[in-house]
């Protein structure tokens, strides 16, 4: 068996350690670099040249306009009308490419499309592995699709979070089935994560990663002098903004910080409320849990209005900060929030759970609090279709089609949902969820060190290996 592997900034040494551990059991690695800084990482651990494929040494041939040949112009059009994500749509969906940096986005999506396609028909590669952020992932995810093979972005189910699952292309939508059989084992782990929700209001490990975003981290100083000792190192690599462009965005969050929090736009969570409301739980941005997985519904302000123009006039919308994107949004931005008709603006620091328990209805783009909204047995929407619809009022909800009518029908629903409090759904559905995942955590070792533990690298590559083998039976 053949695979691929995208790297991704500093999760990459993560990534080599994984592939080393599946390389030992047989499996032939390849790789698709986005700069040369990650090619020599590659090469200084040992990874033949030959098999890595460096999408930086065309940055020429983007930089103005591409004329594909006859072939080529054939191919794309392949690609691009088999795959689940368009090429331009992968442009835009990538928050640092979409900025357009005086490439030509249209002709980058081309060049490496048919890169990516040549590297991996050349070299027979069955499965590529990378995740839902960045272009070069999309893009390999259409290409692989549109050659009959296997592209998956791996993540964690989020409840339990040390425990992850295969998700087919870049979106989350669906897990990939891998045992028809619900076991008395995987029921435990999910009645102890349902206990741990319920009682202790436990909440996933990557909540608490970024939490103060703007915390100083030793590994930034490790960033800024790659940057300045190696500047050519990421020439062509748009997922690595210029230090200059990342320091003005790091102080320009601590200022917006300081200025939201002093300003008095947010209020605490009412002691009580007269009329029922919708709880929005703001999430992220930029990040690809909306940028690509929430697409097309990547304005949270402008789904927040149109969930505005449904509510009935004794509803009110409460929307809530995410506490890790405090100096994300601007201090016009949340008062845009606020000029619209019965909104709440919630301080990001208030129990969110808590206000999950007092809303008739809780709504995300495709935010983890809606899972947890859904096993604890209270009404949620996402606007993004995902994997744990079973659980929630409506998977996929569009506020831009819907009619006052239909959240009519969507309130009364919501009501029954709230008297009826069937926790047997929620142990059925995470006990499935248990049996179609992993043990395991994925993430970079400079914020989550525990992840290069050589236990969980043997976790996770074995989960690959296992995987890979059930779907080329």
């Amino acid at each position: 068996m053949r695979a691929l592997f995208v790297t991704n900034l500093l999760k990459t040494p993560f990534y080599s350690l994984w592939a080393k551990a599946m390389e030992t059991s047989g499996v032939e690695v390849f790789w698709l670099s986005t700069s040369h800084r990650w090619t020599e990482y590659l090469r200084g651990e040992g990874w033949d040249r030959q098999r890595i494929l460096d999408i930086s040494l065309l940055g020429k041939r983007w930089i103005g306009a591409f004329a594909p040949s006859a072939d080529e112009a054939s191919r794309l059009k392949q690609i691009d009308e088999t795959a689940e994500i368009g090429l331009k749509n992968a442009v835009i969906m990538d928050r640092e490419l979409s900025f357009n940096r005086g490439w030509n986005t249209e002709a980058y999506a081309q060049v490496t499309a048919l890169a990516i396609e040549r590297f991996v028909l050349e070299h027979d590669i069955g499965f590529a592995f990378g995740e839902d952020t960045w272009a070069p992932e999309i893009i390999t995810s259409a290409v692989m699709h549109a050659n009959g093979r296997h592209f998956h972005a791996p993540h964690t189910i989020r409840i339990p979070s040390d425990r992850i699952a295969f998700f087919r292309g870049v979106f989350q939508k669906r897990i990939e089935t891998i045992s028809a059989e619900v076991s008395e084992q995987h029921r435990a782990i999910a009645r102890q994560a349902l206990q741990n929700l319920r009682e202790r209001g436990e909440r996933p490990y990557y909540f608490f990663l970024n939490m103060n975003q703007n915390r100083l981290r030793r590994w930034w100083f490790d960033e800024a002098w790659q940057a300045i000792a190696r500047p050519s190192a990421a020439q062509f690599d748009h997922t690595q903004p210029p230090l200059q462009m990342r320091a003005v965005r790091r102080l320009t969050s601590i200022m917006r910080s300081a200025r939201v929090m002093q300003s008095g736009v947010f209020e605490s969570e009412p002691a009580t409320n007269d009329r029922p409301f919708a709880l929005f739980l703001l999430q992220k941005q930029p990040e690809s849990s909306v940028d690509v997985i929430g697409a097309p519904y990547t304005s949270q302000y402008e789904v927040i209005r149109a969930l505005t123009r449904l509510l009935p006039v004794h509803w009110e919308i409460w929307v809530k900060e995410h506490p890790n994107a405090v100096g994300d949004r601007s201090l016009a931005e949340y008062r845009d929030f606020k000029r619209l008709p019965g909104l709440r603006l919630i301080e990001p620091f208030a129990d969110t759970h808590r206000l999950i328990a007092r809303a008739a209805l809780t709504i995300s783009i495709s935010g983890t609090a809606c899972l947890e909204a859904g096993l604890l047995g209270r009404p949620a929407i996402t606007i993004a279709e995902m994997f744990f619809g079973k659980i929630l009022l409506r998977n996929g909800f569009d506020p831009f089609a819907a009619s006052y009518t239909d959240f009519g029908v969507i309130a009364n629903e919501a009501s029954a949902m709230t008297s009826r409090q069937d926790h047997k759904r929620s142990e059925d559905f995470l006990a499935w969820s248990v049996a179609q995942s992993f043990p395991g955590v994925i993430s970079d070792p400079s914020n989550l060190p525990s992840t290069s533990a050589p236990g969980n690298i043997e976790k996770v590559a074995k989960a690959t290996l296992d995987f890979m083998r059930r779907l080329a039976r």
